[in-house]
């Protein structure tokens, strides 16, 4: 049992130590993009939060969002 909790613990923090909080400016669409989909982005700033202001510049096309919220 001792064993299963030390490795939780490292888990964790390589978990907390590789997860990059969202701040800055990021483009969603496509050419290049930091996201393909709105539901690529909105789960990245739920599974690592933000660290400052995030702008999502949305390029010309039609999206659809699903169950992201």
């Amino acid at each position: 049992m001792r064993y299963i909790f030390i490795i939780t613990l490292i888990l964790i923090g390589i978990n907390v130590t590789f997860a990059q909080t969202l701040t800055g400016n990021y483009t969603i669409g496509d050419g290049n993009p930091d996201f393909n989909t709105v539901t690529e982005a909105v789960s990245a700033l739920k599974a690592n939060g933000g660290s400052g202001p995030a702008t999502f510049n949305l390029r010309a096309a039609i999206y659809e969002i699903n169950g992201c919220f």
